[in-house]
């Protein structure tokens, strides 16, 4: 699977504003996006921050000067579900995701669940596109 955001400096300002679509429907409350074109940085944000700015997010972030830097806006527990769902989306679109291939991980050093304010006493998985499984808490009100 390749790196995220490699090789998306290609997107056309259309292409990021579908991106932004995609992540508001995903629960985000906005999408930052940065890129490098011949050496000069463009942003959603270039005019608020300066290049400057733009040039430490850059690094700080890693990134390679045929990447997309993606943001999301939003609360924590929002802009970590968007991200994921975001690169889901971007990794199907990309096809970073090789058909018929699956492999499995042990998840250690992060919750497996988390609890969903939306419902009553229910737990469900971080990742809900990977997991489709609800457990109730010993404390919950049956429906």
């Amino acid at each position: 699977m390749k790196r995220g955001g490699a090789g998306l400096r290609r997107y056309s300002r259309k292409d990021i504003e579908n991106l932004e679509a995609r992540a508001r429907e995903f629960g985000a409350a906005g999408l930052i996006w940065i890129k490098k074109t011949r050496g000069r940085m463009s942003s959603s944000i270039l005019k608020a921050v300066g290049e400057e700015k733009l040039r430490q997010l850059w690094q700080t972030a890693g990134a390679q000067d045929a990447d997309l830097v993606l943001l999301v806006a939003g609360a924590r527990e929002a802009a970590n579900a968007a991200l994921g769902q975001l690169r889901t989306h971007l990794a199907r679109a990309e096809n970073w995701i090789p058909p018929g291939i699956f492999r499995f991980a042990w998840i250690l050093d992060f919750p497996l669940f988390e609890f969903d304010r939306r419902k009553d006493g229910t737990w469900r998985a971080i990742i809900p596109s990977l997991h489709r499984c609800r457990i109730r808490s010993r404390n919950s009100k049956k429906p």
